[in-house]
């Protein structure tokens, strides 16, 4: 009897374990589901930071772009300008040659010299702000492949989320010293040009 009780105590307990055996696939399939349910999740709302951030990166180019335009348009006016004074001292120089009889002391070849001077300065000064710019968008490109490639050797959501929280601080930081550097260049080039062409 006792063998009886005691034979029926352990199949008991062999079925239970059975019976909570039986249950461990069904719960690990679960949390796999549940996992992937997360992992999906992170991913979206990682692509749609992502998304954001590119667009925040798209704006700040089309200003940098907007001031190279502006850059350019500065530059042409500076080059007008500096061809309207160019012919005006040379008038000047003539005037003042016919006036003294052609003795004067002012020769045209100064004239063009101080004109080709700041058209030189104003020349260097667009090249240097393009110069910049595509330095800027270079070293840009190579930080996204860099980091795409950060991404891809991630082994965890959290190694996701540190790779995508320094590149998105680092970009901003990046078109923000970029802007300014661009801005204080364009301004600083053009008044230097027009008053080179006035001297």
């Amino acid at each position: 009897m006792q063998a009886d009780r005691l034979s029926g105590r352990l199949l008991d307990q062999v079925q239970a374990m059975q019976s909570a055996a039986d249950g461990i696939p069904v719960r690990i399939a679960e949390k796999i589901q549940q996992a992937e349910t997360e992992t999906d999740e992170m991913v979206e709302k990682a692509v749609a930071r992502t998304r954001a951030g590119v667009r925040q990166a798209e704006d700040v180019l089309d200003c940098v772009q907007t001031l190279i335009d502006k850059q350019v348009t500065a530059a042409e006016m500076a080059s007008d300008a500096l061809t309207e004074q160019v012919s005006r001292n040379v008038e000047t120089t003539r005037r003042i040659a016919s006036d003294t009889g052609g003795r004067s002391t002012a020769r045209p070849s100064d004239v063009f010299r101080t004109a080709g001077t700041a058209g030189a300065d104003l020349l260097a000064n667009v090249a240097r702000v393009q110069m910049e710019a595509s330095e800027f968008v270079s070293r840009r490109v190579m930080q996204d492949l860099e980091t795409s490639s950060k991404l891809m050797s991630c082994q965890s959501l959290d190694q996701v989320r540190e790779v995508q929280t320094k590149f998105f601080q680092t970009a901003m930081e990046d078109y923000s010293s970029a802007a300014s550097r661009l801005f204080r260049m364009s301004d600083a080039f053009t008044p230097k040009a027009l008053q080179s062409s006035d001297d």
